[in-house]
């Protein structure tokens, strides 16, 4: 069994490659929300899903996405990601 984690609050000594805060938009260019948690691999430290939130006004909710779904997006900044 995979034992795995949050980076929750961790700080990485290189902020350009956390994609914590990253937009995420759909394949039609729909924005569904933002990166708020990345569950990673303890034994390799590989990222294996993306926290993605919502973020609505009254209600928002939290849903994971398989690392390997997210590509980085040529239409929009490069802190953006497309699913």
């Amino acid at each position: 069994m995979a034992q795995c984690g949050t980076l929750r609050n961790y700080a990485l000594e290189n902020v350009t490659e956390d994609i914590r805060g990253s937009h995420v938009y759909g394949v039609n260019d729909e924005k569904l929300g933002k990166i708020t948690d990345v569950v990673v691999s303890n034994g390799t430290g590989d990222i294996l899903y993306v926290v993605v939130d919502t973020g609505g006004w009254l209600s928002s909710k939290e849903f994971i996405v398989p690392a390997e779904r997210i590509r980085a997006s040529a239409k929009h900044e490069t802190t953006t990601r497309s699913l």
